[in-house]
């Protein structure tokens, strides 16, 4: 059409020089309303007309032509406005469409005003102005059935360049066009045939080639009136990122004679249609009506939208269109059924929900700047049905502001049913814990003020018969679960509250919470959350399986805690819990921050009071999850704790990082059999790296321990400690090496050995904690060195296998160990005034070896000789109540009870060597020196030891490895280490004292009653 118009103008002035024409061409250009253009110069003569530098603009839309020639009768042209066309060529010429107006339709949110001015909130999506001058574009030329002139048409031929604008910052995109064709006149149709290559770019800057073909057809009733028009054509994009045959079909009729104009558009790729609408309109101000269909899967969209993490999914829907022809009002309704292959796509607690379907009704009508929403009806289900969306009233859109609005807006815009929604699902919540039990269901309605939507509960979120299992086999059955929750998101942001979620057990309120998560809506914003919760600990204690030795015993918990959670997050939060009595507590503090591909760095200060006793522990240090290579630096110090309270503070705590201190369950019996079964992993998981002790005192197993120092090596399957330091004695450091090793291949997996020199030390400390009363049983300084080993199933399992052993090693102090009164234990003679003065004078001597007289003063004028048996036995224990040692060793072995087996006992002395073995037992809460004590040795003696137990009738023929002969009778003690029952010791040498019935016959002894 603008070469028609042209060419008239150039017709009239035929009749001029070229300067003329070309002013006159110049001058109509410019009369012509939102034309402007230019023109270098005109010829015509003869029946041929040229034109060339030709530059017009209209709409943004500029043509640049360098050279027109047209054949056509000029006279017939001049004179009788007959524009009878024989030829018409146009090459190398540029049309510009990066500016048009139609084709850079600002898009939603592009800040502009309503005037196209900047600053304002937003745009339109689709104006009444776009949308006349799309009609004038698309559908307006095919209503112009009238021209002003006659015309015909044969010969074209035109060949150029089409510009478009392509992404952003990347400039346009050049596309080459031809069109040829012609026969257009009276009861003829014309064809004019058109085709367009080029290269473009994808949303990722990648280059695809365009490609495209067309027809326009055009009947003529007269030589100023067409009677139908049709335009077809396909536009293919291939390469890049884009889908496989992509191709977008269209084609526009229209039909006086049946005051018809028809369209369809198909769009197809990825070897399947992706959408196709067909538009119908029956009269020139009749009514636009047609439908649509919609076939769309993610990977169809995935290409034009690189930037959004788009969930699996599939859309398949159909439904009708109708609106006014000039499509500045339309109306849209149908359904449309979506199925989500991978929900968890969208929130990570959908894993685990599989396939969801989403079946949509609606009804979606636009006009001038308003989008309304007259009603939806939305199923959502998995397995079983989950929940429905209701719209209860119209919801409207200003394109402008895109702020929601409701024709009452005291009432609700849409009701949310929950019929059925998974439990289990809330698995994905805490890594290691799982949840079973009946779906939840409740009650929603949603609610606009102003731009706000906000959703409040009718009926609270619950379930029942709900069981939480942890990792480790620790779980909870029974649960009933409410949660009542508000929320509202808008322009300014979203919040969202819960008050409460209630954990309920057989009518009893196991756990509350109440919370808040927030996110202001200013790009980059973190999402703010706070809660507070509460917890009855005699509610859970109560719970089938619960083991309680894995938690510290309490009456109730509570804490708080508030968490920015954005590229970077932090946490700080605090808890407490009580126990029975009021002096048992447990509080701590904990503030942590981590960001993407970066460690867990926290600082937690605790203190648990149990009774009198306090342990006050500081953990810091960092984590680094699985994705990192799952690795701990730690530190653990304190100035005072129990290892007994870390314990029972650590169990859950390891268990919440996902350690594992369970039974391990592996197979039992021959390797194939264990190898049938997946391998078992070790308590502390695949976590490596160092855990560093510091505490100025650690209590454990009733005794202390000051300055203790070291560091745990996590490796894969060992846990290693080098050079560890405990002060176990005054002044003194002592070193612990050791390592606790897994081997999955093995029932018994864990394999504990370590090892401390704590060299020299008084024995007195070793077995008693306070000074004795009075001589200690033992004096001497001892060399000692610890071992630790065991082994076990699981932790617990290995610390009930693991034992402590200690070797004592002395060179010579003193021994009172077998001092005993044998004295008072002789029973009398028959003269028993006599011989009890005479027992009674000798057994008050102490200390004195074969220095004592061995004659006492009776009652009448003579002396008392003893026999010989009694007065070897009485010097016997004179010397065996204290005599100095050479060497003593001993093995003493604390057991997983706290039990102390004595082993390897020996000590060897001038003339006496004691070997033997026994055990200390463990009561609670009392010293070591109050334990109870069993000893069972076997003395050896030689020269004059040897001799007084000859007389005395104890020793036997027998001879140890060292050549003292044996006692016949081992000794046995009992009793404590500060009371020792020395009774059977005492009565084997009474036994043997007593007087014999010829022993003053043989012996020479005067008898009692005879004269000196």
């Amino acid at each position: 059409m603008i070469v028609t118009l042209v060419l008239a103008v150039i017709l009239m002035a035929l009749a001029f020089v070229p300067a003329v024409q070309t002013w006159v061409v110049q001058t109509e250009i410019n009369r012509q309303p939102g034309w402007q253009g230019s023109v270098g110069s005109i010829s015509a003569r003869f029946g041929k007309i040229a034109a060339s530098d030709l530059h017009l603009e209209y709409g943004g839309a500029a043509l640049v032509l360098p050279l027109v020639d047209a054949s056509l009768p000029l006279t017939a042209a001049v004179w009788e406005r007959k524009y009878l066309v024989q030829g018409l060529t146009a090459k190398g010429w540029t049309l510009d469409l990066t500016h048009l107006a139609i084709l850079n339709a600002n898009p939603i949110g592009a800040g502009t005003s309503p005037t196209g001015g900047a600053g304002g909130t937003g745009s339109s999506l689709f104006s009444s102005d776009q949308a006349r001058m799309t009609v004038q574009v698309l559908g307006g030329i095919l209503g112009r059935w009238n021209l002003p002139w006659d015309l015909s048409l044969d010969g074209l031929d035109l060949e150029g360049d089409v510009l478009v604008a392509g992404p952003q910052q990347v400039g346009s995109v050049k596309v080459h066009v031809t069109a040829k064709g012609g026969g257009m006149a009276t009861g003829r149709e014309g064809v004019i045939q058109f085709t367009a290559d080029g290269v473009g770019l994808d949303a990722r800057n990648q280059p695809v080639g365009v490609n495209g073909m067309g027809r326009i057809a055009a009947r003529m009733a007269s030589p100023r009136n067409f009677s139908r028009i049709a335009v077809k054509g396909d536009l293919s994009v291939k390469g890049g990122s884009l889908p496989d045959g992509l191709t977008l079909s269209a084609e526009v009729t229209a039909d006086r004679a049946t005051h018809e104009e028809t369209g369809t558009f198909d769009l197809a790729g990825n070897g399947h249609h992706l959408a196709n609408m067909a538009v119908r309109n029956s009269a020139p101000t009749g009514p636009l009506t047609g439908n649509w269909k919609i076939e769309l899967r993610d990977s169809d969209l995935r290409a034009f939208l690189p930037d959004r993490a788009l969930p699996g999914f599939s859309a398949v829907g159909e439904g009708t269109l109708d609106g006014v022809p000039d499509w500045t009002r339309l109306h849209a309704a149908g359904r449309l059924t979506t199925v989500l292959d991978r929900p968890e796509s969208l929130a990570p607690l959908l894993a685990g929900l599989g396939p969801v379907t989403l079946e949509t009704r609606f009804d979606l009508t636009h006009a001038g700047l308003t989008l309304r929403l007259g009603s939806v009806d939305m199923t959502i289900a998995g397995a079983h049905p989950i929940a429905t969306v209701h719209l209860l009233q119209p919801v409207e859109w200003d394109e402008l502001s895109w702020r929601p609005s409701l024709p009452d807006p005291a009432t609700d815009a849409a009701a949310v049913t929950v019929q059925g929604f998974p439990v289990a699902l809330f698995s994905g919540l805490y890594q290691g814990v799982t949840l079973t039990g009946n779906e939840a269901s409740g009650a929603y309605v949603l609610g606009v003020a102003g731009d706000t939507v906000n959703l409040r509960p009718t009926i609270p979120l619950t379930a029942g018969g709900v069981s939480v299992r942890a990792a480790n086999g620790f779980a909870i059955h029974g649960l009933e679960m409410s949660l009542s929750l508000l929320a509202n998101w808008g322009s300014d942001g979203w919040q969202c509250e819960w008050t409460p979620l209630t954990l309920t057990n057989s009518g009893r309120t196991w756990a509350t919470s109440t919370g808040k998560a927030s996110r202001t809506g200013k790009a980059g914003q973190p999402v703010v959350l706070s809660a507070t919760w509460d917890a009855d600990l005699d509610a859970l204690a109560t719970q089938p399986g619960f083991d309680g030795r894995r938690w510290i015993k309490g009456r109730s918990a509570s804490g708080e805690f508030t968490a920015s959670l954005g590229g970077f997050t932090r946490v700080e939060g605090k808890f407490t819990a009580t126990g029975h009595n009021a002096s048992d507590s447990l509080a701590g503090n904990v503030s942590a921050e981590f960001g993407p591909n970066r460690p867990v760095r926290f600082h937690a200060p605790f203190k648990i009071s149990v009774g009198s006793e306090a342990s006050d522990v500081l953990i810091e240090g960092s984590v680094t999850g699985p994705a990192g290579g799952s690795r701990v630096d730690l530190t653990l110090s304190g100035k005072s704790a129990s290892l007994e309270q870390l314990r029972a503070l650590a169990d859950p705590l390891l268990g919440a990082a996902g350690f594992d201190s369970g039974i391990v369950r592996s197979a039992a019996g021959t390797p194939a059999a264990i190898a049938a079964v997946e391998k078992p992993r070790p308590f502390w998981g695949d976590w490596t790296g160092p855990v560093t002790l510091d505490f100025d005192r650690l209590r454990a197993g009733g005794h202390t321990f000051d300055y203790v120092r070291g560091t745990l090596n996590l490796s894969r399957n060992a846990i290693r400690l080098d050079h560890g330091l405990v002060k176990l004695v005054p002044d003194k450091m002592t070193t612990v090496d050791g390592e606790l090793s897994f081997d999955p291949d093995t029932v018994v997996p864990y394999l504990l050995k370590a090892g401390a020199s704590l060299g020299e030390m008084d024995a007195v400390p070793l077995v008693s904690e306070t000074p004795p009363a009075g001589d200690p049983v033992i004096t001497g300084r001892f060399t000692v060195a610890s071992s630790l080993a065991g082994a076990g199933a699981s932790l617990d399992d290995l610390l009930a296998h693991t034992r402590e052993e200690f070797r004592l090693t002395s060179h010579g102090g003193a021994f009172r160990l077998l001092k005993t009164d044998v004295a008072g234990a002789i029973p009398p003679p028959p003269d028993s005034g006599a011989v009890a003065d005479a027992l009674g004078s000798v057994g008050s001597a102490v200390g004195k070896f074969f220095g004592s007289d061995r004659r006492a003063r009776g009652p009448g004028s003579g002396l008392v000789k003893l026999g010989k048996n009694t007065q070897a036995v009485l010097d016997f224990s004179y010397a065996i109540a204290e005599f100095s040692y050479d060497q003593l060793t001993l093995t003493a072995i604390r057991e997983a009870d706290g039990s102390i087996r004595l082993e390897d006992l020996a000590l060897t002395a001038a003339e006496v060597d004691l070997t033997g073995s026994g055990s200390l037992g463990h009561k609670d809460g009392l010293a070591l020196r109050a334990q109870p004590l069993t000893l069972d040795l076997q003395l050896g003696a030689r020269n004059a030891m040897a001799t007084l137990l000859t007389t005395g009738g104890l020793l036997s023929s027998h001879k140890d490895s060292l050549g003292y002969t044996l006692m016949e009778e081992p000794i046995h003690l009992s009793g404590t280490l500060a009371h020792i029952d020395d009774s059977q010791w005492r009565a084997a040498l009474a036994e043997a004292a007593k007087p014999k019935p010829d022993a003053g016959a043989k012996s020479g002894t005067t008898p009692a009653t005879a004269k000196p």
